[in-house]
C-alpha cells in the first residue's frame, strides 16, 4: 500500500525555527573567524546544514509504520482469532484475567449483588 505524502501534513513552522537557528550559528561562525585563518568555516556549515535538510526529507518520505509495526503484531499461533491484527489480543485477555480475578468468583458476586437487590 502505497503512503500519500503531502508536505501540508510537514511541520513548517519547527522547520523555519530550526533554519533559524542554524543561520544565527553560521553568523556566529562567519564573525568569529571573520578575519583568521579559518575565514571560510561557515561555507562548510552551510554544506552540512543543506546536507542535512535533504536527508531531512528524504527520510520524511520512508513509510516507517510499515517497518515498525509488525513487531507489534500478535502471533497467529498464539492467538488464531487475529492472525493478521496489530493488538495483542491474548496479552490483553491475560492482563485482564490477571486484573480481574477468578471468573467464578466474579460471577459469584455479581449473583449475590443480584439477589440481594442492588444493582450491578
Amino acid at each position: 500500500m502505497r503512503r500519500y505524502v503531502s508536505f501540508r501534513d510537514f511541520d513548517w513552522v519547527l522547520l523555519t525555527f530550526v533554519l533559524l537557528i542554524c543561520l544565527i550559528g553560521v553568523a556566529q561562525i562567519y564573525s568569529a573567524t571573520l578575519h583568521t585563518k579559518f575565514a571560510g568555516a561557515y561555507i562548510k556549515q552551510l554544506y552540512w546544514i543543506a546536507g542535512g535538510l535533504a536527508l531531512m526529507f528524504l527520510i520524511s518520505l520512508v513509510n516507517y509504520a510499515a517497518y515498525e509495526l509488525p513487531r507489534f503484531a500478535s502471533s497467529p499461533i498464539r492467538d488464531a482469532r487475529a492472525p493478521q491484527n496489530l493488538v495483542p489480543i491474548g496479552a490483553l485477555e491475560d492482563e485482564l484475567k490477571r486484573r480481574m480475578g477468578d471468573p467464578l468468583l466474579i460471577r459469584r458476586a455479581i449473583e449475590q449483588r443480584i439477589a440481594e437487590g442492588v444493582s450491578v
